[in-house]
């Protein structure tokens, strides 16, 4: 039995590992914490999914119980052992009490719990809390794409074929026009997707950023910047299907204050940015390759 364990909560703004904690809390508190929890406030077009506005408590065990809102006015409780992922629905709020009782006198849960199918999920997402820490931390082949690392030395040991092979055949003037036809194509076939990464990089290898959708602040470097200093985001990709480097992009933040913050998908993807700041219009702008500035910050 634990007299107090390890309370955080959600509101319906927080993405998954978005928690506040709270500290550790006694039954008795976190039942009070549920009575005066804005969990109506919370409803207004709230999405129901394990991740929405919670009360979560883990044990020293590392097992997990979420109360948290379901549809038509209900609630839901989640237990999560780090295996399997166990859901009841609850009519009334108080009607949880009783388990949140039980988890703090045996650190598991009562009858009535259904286990969840989460085949190809990863239920722990919606339970441990996560940093939301975004920098470049492993060799920079990792933070290439797959056209980089599988289409390009396809291409290059064809270009040294031709290169060592075809050019003395064939003759100068033959040569020279397979040269430049290889030097064409280079971009198409992952040479651009290259010179990005590299570029990338160079230019943000020490940026660390740490921003998540609930908060109304982000870290961008050593600096703290509020969400109300945005003027507007950005987005700069080549949108085009067929373009091999579509999935480079740069995110292009304007404060008020004239500077301009870049943050390249390498470090956070275009779709991940979509949802960090929901109460500010992102807009897109075609650009054909987005290299960076030789800075990330004015």
């Amino acid at each position: 039995m634990d007299s107090k364990l390890l309370c955080k909560t959600q509101l319906s703004i927080n993405e998954p590992g978005e928690f506040t904690i709270i500290g550790k809390m006694s039954a008795a508190e976190v039942i009070q914490l549920a009575e005066q929890f804005p969990w109506e406030e919370n409803r207004k077009n709230v999405t129901i999914d394990v991740t929405t506005a919670s009360i979560t408590l883990e044990n020293i065990a590392g097992n997990y119980l979420k109360l948290a809102l379901s549809y038509n006015g209900k609630f839901v409780l989640y237990y999560y052992d780090n295996k399997s992922l166990f859901k009841k629905i609850i009519p009334r709020l108080q009607e949880a009490y009783e388990y949140i009782n039980h988890f703090f006198k045996t650190n598991t849960i009562g009858p009535g719990f259904k286990k969840e199918n989460t085949i190809f999920q990863h239920p722990v997402i919606h339970f441990q809390t996560k940093s939301f820490l975004y920098k470049y931390q492993k060799k920079f082949i990792y933070y290439t794409d797959w056209y980089t690392r599988i289409v390009l030395p396809v291409f290059l040991v064809q270009a040294g074929y031709f290169l060592f092979e075809i050019i003395p055949a064939k003759g100068l003037t033959s040569g020279l026009f397979v040269l430049l036809f290889f030097l064409f194509v280079f971009p198409l076939m992952g040479g651009l997707n290259l010179l990005l990464s590299i570029r990338y990089y160079k230019v943000f290898k020490n940026l660390e950023i740490v921003l998540s959708k609930g908060a109304d602040s982000f870290q961008y470097g050593t600096e703290k910047i509020d969400k109300s200093e945005i003027a507007d985001i950005t987005i700069l990709r080549n949108k085009s299907n067929r373009c091999p480097w579509s999935n480079y992009s740069l995110t292009r933040i304007a404060l008020y204050d004239n500077r301009e913050l870049d943050i390249p998908s390498t470090l956070i993807d275009y779709y991940t940015i979509l949802h960090k700041f929901p109460s500010i219009k992102i807009n897109e702008k075609f650009d054909f390759a987005p290299f960076p500035r030789t800075k990330p910050i004015n």
